[in-house]
């Protein structure tokens, strides 16, 4: 038994099946794992989203943004040649504006909510994968695929 628990779930435990990916960042946020080390120490292992490379396209889909919108600045279309840096869209903006559209309509009035997330410039996940993942914040983690963003 180590602290509390009766066995020590393996790291490897949950990326044998196929899982849909927000079951398995859920479980990984809040469920360390015990991790064995090269030399036979125990540790309690956390899994950071440290960076998550992306094409423009992927990256309002991850950061609930609509495609007209920046997914890691407050910048709309309107707004992409603005001569200065916009703010940084932090979760705790995107978290706000989806509590904003499921308060003014209920989720499973899908016609009613576009209309809401069109105006607050979602695209209409109103459960992030990253919402529980502990000190997750897509304009840190979302890395800008070379290719696409830098020619």
């Amino acid at each position: 038994m180590i602290d509390g628990y009766d066995e020590a779930p393996s790291c490897s435990s949950f990326t044998s099946g196929s899982f849909d990916i927000d079951v398995i960042f859920h479980v990984h946020c809040t469920k360390p794992v015990w991790c064995m080390t090269p030399v036979g120490n125990l540790r309690y292992c956390f899994t950071p989203l440290a960076s998550w490379i992306a094409d423009t396209p992927e990256e309002s889909l991850l950061a609930a943004t609509s495609p007209k919108t920046s997914p890691v600045t407050t910048a709309t279309s309107k707004e992409f040649g603005d001569p200065f840096r916009h703010p940084a869209r932090t979760s705790a903006i995107t978290l706000a504006a989806i509590e904003i559209a499921c308060a003014e309509c209920s989720p499973s009035d899908y016609k009613d909510l576009l209309k809401i997330i069109k105006r607050l410039c979602l695209n209409g996940v109103i459960e992030p994968f990253w919402k529980m993942y502990l000190l997750s914040d897509p304009s840190q983690f979302i890395t800008p695929e070379v290719l696409h963003h830098f020619h």
